[in-house]
């Protein structure tokens, strides 16, 4: 693997705050996925020895979590020195005074479970090899360029990725023989789920699903949150009557609505909510299989729930009769057929595609990629990702989902959408 890098994490206890104590973690685990809510999830384990005693999840407590990639860094004398006991002829022993080989050896990944390119690499660069390439370019900077090419084709440093995140405590977990605390943190789609509505049923009139999300986030969350400026919505032509039953969480009431809409609605890891469509976003990621790729497999599954090709969703009501919508794709011998209920929902005014919604998205995702790849905290789900694989054609997917590990290094990312580049 030839990213050269620096990962680590680090846990604000008071975000916010300039004279915040920073822990950096002994591991982490942060998943964003597009297809469950939260959307951001994260474990982070520190010592207890550092874990104030404030820290409960019943409170409303919110820290910020950051990870981090840097690229290149210097060498420093002393830490050349300190190996040498500072004399000079000692260095000039082991390194007979050539300074691009003291470079090449403290030129060494920070990230332990990353290695360079080889050698061979470099001279496919130069391709066609010729004596007179190689001399024009110093067989010095050859050999940096074996330590330090990147797949973007630059040289060290490159900019950093970097996620800076601001996420709900939701549970504390203290192992008191080995001295470690266990934090559970989740984006703010959990407090939707923490809330239950009302004593009584409530109903209220509105021809925006943008005015009825902003009417819950207020209501649940403070007045001052409300829906980052889009264009996504669904219109309801008469008025959509919204009804908020006791037993319904808040994130059940909109979940249902956003569905049948074909839109999506999550909150970022900075706590700003967005409504948008259920497309492709700016960005993209690139792997290779002999640069920052580790593992990559496939699978086709159709026992899993990730498939199905016909949907059928019940609208269930007290006191009324049901509601069926349904959906399927033709061309398929046999069909899988797949059930939701929504209950005390009213079905929105047409058209309703949530049926449809369901089932285009489950048939993309019938085949699903599993990447494992050197960490880039850049990347985000519904991203384009395109796979070269050595040998086969070049593919683009969406992202699905992203895990990202410390202090392994690695992401995992679930793709789907996946197509060849003709």
């Amino acid at each position: 693997m030839p990213t050269l890098s620096k990962h680590y994490a680090l846990l604000d206890l008071d975000p916010g705050n300039t004279d915040s104590t920073l822990i950096e973690p002994i591991s982490v685990d942060v998943t964003v996925d597009e297809t469950r809510s939260p959307y951001v999830s994260a474990t982070v384990v520190i010592p207890t020895s550092v874990a104030p005693s404030w820290l409960d999840p019943r409170e409303a407590i919110f820290l910020g979590l950051r990870l981090q990639q840097d690229f290149g860094d210097l060498i420093y004398n002393y830490e050349i020195t300190a190996d040498y006991t500072g004399d000079v002829s000692n260095i000039t022993a082991v390194f007979g005074g050539n300074v691009d080989r003291i470079t090449r050896a403290y030129s060494k990944p920070w990230n332990i479970f990353e290695a360079a390119l080889p050698l061979s690499t470099v001279t496919t660069a130069y391709a066609p090899v010729t004596p007179l390439k190689l001399t024009n370019a110093d067989l010095a900077s050859v050999y940096k360029m074996s330590d330090f090419l990147h797949s973007s084709g630059t040289f060290n440093p490159a900019p950093s990725t970097i996620f800076d995140s601001y996420l709900m405590l939701r549970k504390i977990t203290k192992d008191y023989i080995s001295g470690q605390t266990t934090l559970e943190l989740t984006s703010n789609e959990a407090i939707l789920l923490d809330s239950i509505g009302y004593p009584t049923d409530l109903f209220f009139s509105f021809t925006s699903l943008r005015d009825i999300i902003n009417y819950v986030l207020a209501d649940t969350i403070d007045v001052f949150t409300q829906l980052q400026p889009g264009t996504a919505d669904a219109t309801y032509s008469p008025a959509y009557v919204f009804k908020w039953l006791p037993n319904q969480t808040a994130w059940d009431v909109l979940n249902a609505l956003v569905t049948a809409a074909n839109l999506v609605l999550y909150c970022d890891e900075k706590g700003d909510w967005y409504l948008e469509q259920a497309l492709a976003v700016t960005g993209e990621l690139y792997l290779k299989d002999d640069d920052n790729i580790t593992t990559l497999s496939s699978t086709i599954d159709r026992n899993s729930q990730t498939f199905f090709d016909y949907a059928v969703v019940e609208y269930r009501n007290e006191g009324s009769l049901p509601v069926y919508k349904n959906f399927g794709v033709s061309g398929f011998p046999i069909s899988k057929d797949a059930y939701f209920l929504v209950e005390n929902v009213t079905p929105p005014p047409a058209p309703d595609n949530a049926a449809q919604a369901m089932v285009w998205r489950a048939v993309t995702r019938g085949e699903i990629y599993e990447v494992e790849a050197i960490a880039n905290y850049d990347a985000r789900p519904r991203q384009t990702m395109t796979i070269d694989v050595t040998g086969e054609p070049n593919k683009t997917a969406i992202i699905q989902s992203i895990t990202w590990s410390l202090p392994s290094a690695r992401m995992s990312v679930d793709i789907r959408d996946l197509q060849e580049v003709i």
